[in-house]
C-alpha cells in the first residue's frame, strides 16, 4: 500500500469546505491520511476518538458528501481519486469489496453512491419520470399539482407548487409558477435532482414560516443565499445551518472568555477614611461677645 496521502487544492481550499468548523477540517485529514488506496476507511470510529472529534463533525462531512458511509460503518472519501493517483505497480485494492460496488466514478472522476433501487414503483409500474418546470410546461402544472405520486414507502413526492398555495403565499398564479419552475431550474444547474430541488424550495418555504413571514420576495432571499452556498441538497442545508450554530457559540464563548479583568493593587484595597470635619465655632466668653457686638452698633 502506498504511503504518502496527497490533497487537492480544489476541494480542501473551497468556500464548502472552509465554511466547516476546524475540528471538521482536521476529521477529513486524518480520514484521508488513514484510508486504504481506494479511499476507504474501516475505522473511523478509532480515529475520531483519537483526534477528539465529534459525531458532529462526521455528520457535517456526510451531509456536505465529503464521505460517503455504508450500512456496515465503512467509510469513503468521495473525491480520493481527486486527491490520489497512485501507481498502479503501488496499488493494493480494497477489502471492502462490497462497498466498492457500491460506487461508481463520475467524469470528475469522483466517487458517487449508485441508485439503492429502480426508480419504477411497485404498485402499477409508474415511472417517475423528471418533469420539466421550464417556461413551456406551465399549462401541464396545475395538472401536476393534483397528482402527488406515491412510492412503494407511502413517501410523496415534494410539491413546491401546492405547499404555496395551500400555507397563505398567495394564489399560485402564473407568474408564481413561473418563479418557482425557474428556481427549480436554477438549482439544478448547481447539482440539485429534480426532487432534490423541490424539496429545497419547499424547505424555503417553510425557513419562511418559521420567522412569520408569508412573502415570495422572503423566500427568493433565502434561495439565493443557498445557491450562492452552492448547497444542492437539504442536507447540505441543515449541515450549513449547523455549521453556522457552531461557529456562533464559538464567537459567544471567545468574546465571554475574552472579557478584561483587573486585580487591584494591595494599597488599592485598604479603605480610605477622609479627616473628619470640623463643624464647631470657636468658643468666645461673654464679655468677648458683648465687646464685639458694642463695637458692631458703633
Amino acid at each position: 500500500m502506498a504511503q504518502r496521502r496527497m490533497f487537492s487544492k480544489t476541494i480542501v481550499s473551497s468556500d464548502l469546505f472552509l465554511d466547516m468548523p476546524k475540528s471538521t477540517q482536521a476529521l477529513y485529514f486524518h480520514l484521508n491520511m488513514n484510508a486504504d488506496d481506494d479511499g476507504f476507511i474501516g475505522s473511523s470510529k478509532m480515529i475520531m476518538r483519537m483526534i477528539g472529534a465529534s459525531d458532529d463533525d462526521m455528520r457535517l462531512l456526510l451531509a456536505k458528501k465529503f464521505v460517503f458511509e455504508f450500512d456496515s460503518g465503512v467509510v469513503v472519501v468521495k473525491d480520493w481519486r481527486i486527491h490520489n493517483q497512485i501507481r498502479k505497480d503501488r496499488h493494493k485494492q480494497t477489502i471492502y469489496t462490497d462497498e466498492f460496488q457500491q460506487l461508481q466514478a463520475v467524469e470528475n472522476n469522483s466517487y458517487e453512491r449508485l441508485p439503492s433501487g429502480c426508480q419504477e414503483v411497485a404498485l402499477g409500474k409508474v415511472r417517475l419520470g423528471k418533469v420539466s418546470l421550464g417556461k413551456s410546461r406551465l399549462d401541464k402544472d396545475n395538472e401536476e399539482q393534483k397528482n402527488i405520486v406515491v412510492d412503494d414507502e407511502s413517501q410523496t413526492i415534494a410539491n413546491p407548487f401546492s405547499f404555496y398555495e395551500t400555507n397563505g403565499f398567495g394564489m399560485l398564479t402564473p407568474f408564481y409558477q413561473e418563479k418557482i419552475g425557474l428556481w427549480i431550474d436554477d438549482f439544478k444547474l448547481i447539482g440539485s435532482t429534480e426532487d432534490e430541488a423541490k424539496f429545497i424550495l419547499i424547505k424555503a418555504m417553510e425557513v419562511s414560516l418559521m420567522n412569520n413571514v408569508r412573502k415570495w420576495v422572503y423566500v427568493e432571499s433565502i434561495l439565493k443565499n443557498w445557491e450562492q452556498k452552492k448547497l444542492s441538497t437539504v442536507e447540505m442545508i441543515d449541515a450549513d445551518e449547523l455549521s453556522n450554530k457552531a461557529s456562533n457559540q464559538s464567537n459567544k464563548q471567545y468574546k465571554k472568555n475574552s472579557v478584561r479583568t483587573e486585580t487591584l493593587p494591595e494599597w488599592a484595597k485598604d479603605e480610605y477614611e477622609a479627616p473628619p470635619v470640623k463643624n464647631e465655632l470657636p468658643k468666645i466668653s461673654d464679655e468677648e461677645f458683648l465687646r464685639e457686638m458694642n463695637a458692631y452698633d458703633e
